[in-house]
């Protein structure tokens, strides 16, 4: 089939040169007026990638941050309102008669829940 036959079936390229110029795939083009114009552009048009990659980045890091920050808040905030409604509830149960044991309930309640903002019952 082929007059030099290597073990590969397939048929060596065709590349026919003749009458064509040596072409630089990054020379100038007609759109772009010189190598110099071109070259700036190119590097300020990377750089404003590299900006706009570098913004998002930040923008990212700044949103886990900030949902971060917020959960955690949520979390301190529910646990601190189910102690004082667990005070509330010791504190408003009336049958609860023995002093000693509602107040040695009481106080690790007080300590993590009572904010000088809130009444006491209410």
């Amino acid at each position: 089939m082929f007059p030099t036959f290597s073990g590969s079936s397939r048929r060596p390229r065709n590349v026919n040169m003749s009458g064509q110029k040596k072409m630089n795939p990054f020379a100038a083009t007609s759109w772009t007026p010189s190598n110099a114009s071109s070259a700036s552009k190119t590097v300020a048009d990377a750089q404003a990638e590299r900006n706009k990659r570098q913004l998002e980045r930040d923008k990212l890091k700044a949103a886990q941050s900030i949902q971060r920050i917020w959960r955690g808040h949520r979390s301190r905030r529910t646990l601190k309102d189910e102690r004082r409604q667990a005070l509330d509830a010791l504190y408003g149960d009336i049958s609860h008669s023995d002093s000693r044991t509602r107040a040695a309930e009481a106080l690790p309640l007080v300590v993590a829940a009572l904010d000088p903002e809130y009444p006491l019952i209410g």
